[in-house]
């Protein structure tokens, strides 16, 4: 019980400090009232803020507590005497109290003993190491988000809050999407639709907290992004669009900090020239392009795309065009060449396991012209694929009856416009880039498929059906619903597998036994683990004594460096 307390505690108070760093760079970069995205303000800043410092900081209790501190202070000064910035926290208290015990859970992510404990861990005992992919392929896969988790290790909760973001994640996402349904405006428009829509297909897809990993969270912030693009277009002031446009880029950056993969809604830049060109408003450009805020935004992609190269020798990990191994002596051979990227992409299309003899020509020959459709079918499609898409149906029905009646009237075609066109069209290329390169739902899927559903439907149904103008109970009933039966199946899951809990409610962890080779200033490779990572002391090597035996370590300017000859094997 008071481990439980604990552990709740810690989380409200790293909560405090995001929303206090949130209204610091809402203040800093958008001087917005608008408070629906000041949780994903105060994650971005902390992110950038990890990203930077691990270059010269290792994140441990002291440099952590620093950090956070000040994020309390934010909070201090900026709810003091201002009763909207203490209303907006209440909200978001109240949304933490009701989804706190979906965190309480003894399981991990499939990857998380493999590379995300593993990779934090390593933030949490060391600044940047260069090279650091020859241990692990994990240390080769960067997300943003390790490095804000690494933020979250405290004295007494140690490495088990790692799961702390994605609730955060979850808490941000729906307060947003309520502010969106239930706005002043009762007029049935295609950002409510949307937004209800979203609310409860991804709060019954994620019900899992622990299977976030780091994919699951970045495409509740593209969600957001969306929906946000919407609400753009449909704005008249000069002013309003500016602040709209820096902060669609500021959090579109922050995404692909987060999976790299989503990378491709980058496209969604095509249709804000479309509408400044339309609205005359190219001047607008100017004031993004020479401000502060430019520059916060190059330097964030400036650090991130530093990790990867200091990790790997390609700006974006394991992207083969990113790689530069002449530049990099750290440069890590099967990163560069693109081997682990084709794998990747093996595995994401179900290729793992059908051959015996698998080598990177079976694999890039499977990987190419839909020869992996077949398999891919059979494997995937009518599995969680075809799940998903039936849970999306059924909330776009129930959505639809929500907020329209079931009377055709006369088709108003006026929403089914240029822009209308032209947001379907950017949406099906990224879809195709999402199906041709990575076809799992984890890796965007739900998101891209989500929205190109709810976007065609939403504009369908209001050319073609009469709005209802008392929604708002309805859609109140829906969204309680939703809540009680997170509530009511985290209960129930606890209760079922409360003695799978190692130490209740920290989740539990693999402590694998290991071997060390030391190198220059006591730094040790841990290898031959007899399990995934887990809580292994940096450096974690997953390989056998003569991959590590190849390996060598030096130290130039205060940092180390690993490098690995890699023509002994060839």
């Amino acid at each position: 019980m008071l481990n439980n307390f604990i552990f709740f505690i810690f989380f409200e108070i790293i909560l405090l400090s995001i929303i206090g760093w949130g209204f610091f760079i809402n203040k800093v970069f958008f001087k917005s009232e608008n408070f629906n995205l000041v949780g994903f303000f105060g994650l971005s800043v902390l992110t950038f803020i990890s990203l930077f410092s691990s270059i010269i900081f290792k994140h441990y209790y002291l440099h952590n507590i620093i950090v956070l501190f000040i994020g309390i202070l934010f909070i201090i000064l900026f709810t003091l005497n201002n009763f909207k910035n203490t209303k907006y926290l209440k909200h978001i208290i109240l949304l933490s109290l009701v989804l706190y015990i979906t965190l309480l859970t003894p399981s991990t992510h499939n990857d998380f003993n493999y590379y995300h404990l593993p990779f934090t861990k390593y933030l949490s005992e060391n600044n940047t190491i260069f090279g650091l992919g020859h241990a692990n392929h994990g240390y080769n896969l960067n997300s943003s988000l390790f490095y804000l988790n690494s933020l979250f290790i405290l004295p007494i909760i140690d490495y088990y809050s790692l799961h702390y973001s994605n609730l955060y994640f979850l808490i941000f996402f729906n307060y947003f999407l309520l502010l969106k349904i239930f706005e002043k405006n009762f007029k049935v428009e295609t950002t409510k639709f949307i937004s209800l829509a979203a609310f409860l297909f991804f709060n019954i897809i994620f019900y899992k907290i622990y299977d976030f990993g780091t994919d699951k969270s970045a495409q509740l912030l593209l969600v957001v992004l969306f929906i946000f693009l919407i609400n753009i277009f449909s704005s008249k002031s000069s002013s309003l669009k500016l602040e709209n446009y820096k902060i669609l880029i500021f959090l579109t950056i922050f995404s692909i900090t987060i999976k790299s993969i989503y990378i491709s809604y980058l496209l969604i830049f095509f249709l804000i020239m479309y509408d400044l060109i339309k609205t005359n408003n190219l001047k607008i450009l100017n004031s993004v392009i020479f401000s502060k805020f430019f520059i916060f935004c190059l330097t964030f992609i400036f650090i991130n795309s530093f990790h990867h190269f200091a990790h790997s020798g390609c700006f974006l990990s394991p992207v083969k065009f990113t790689c530069f191994p002449n530049l990099a002596s750290w440069s890590v051979d099967h990163v560069t060449s693109g081997n682990l990227a084709s794998y990747l992409e093996f595995w994401a299309k179900g290729g793992v396991g059908l051959f015996k003899n698998q080598n990177y020509e079976v694999i890039n020959n499977y990987n190419s012209n839909f020869v992996w459709l077949s398999y891919y079918k059979n494997t995937y499609l009518f599995g969680k694929l075809f799940y998903a898409m039936k849970v999306g149906i059924i909330v776009i029905i129930i959505t639809t009856i929500i907020f329209y009646k079931v009377k055709i009237k006369k088709p108003n075609l006026k929403s089914l416009n240029k822009f209308f066109v032209l947001n379907l069209l950017v949406l099906f290329i990224i879809f195709y880039i999402w199906f041709d390169f990575h076809p799992r739902l984890r890796y965007g899927g739900y998101v891209i498929c989500f929205l190109i559903g709810a976007y065609f439907i939403s504009n369908l149904a209001s050319s073609i059906l009469i709005s209802r103008k008392n929604y708002v109970n309805a859609a109140k009933i829906v969204c309680i619903i939703i809540f009680i039966s997170k509530v009511i199946y985290s209960s129930h899951y606890i209760y079922k597998i409360k003695g799978s809990f190692d130490n209740f409610p920290f989740y539990n962890v693999t402590k694998p036994a290991y071997v060390s080779k030391e190198y220059i200033d006591n730094i040790k490779i841990n290898y031959g683990v007899s399990d995934h990572c887990g809580i292994t002391p940096s450096i974690c090597a997953q390989r056998d004594k003569n991959w590590v035996e190849l390996i060598n370590i030096k130290k130039k300017m205060g940092f180390y460096i690993l490098t690995r000859d890699y023509e002994i094997n060839k």
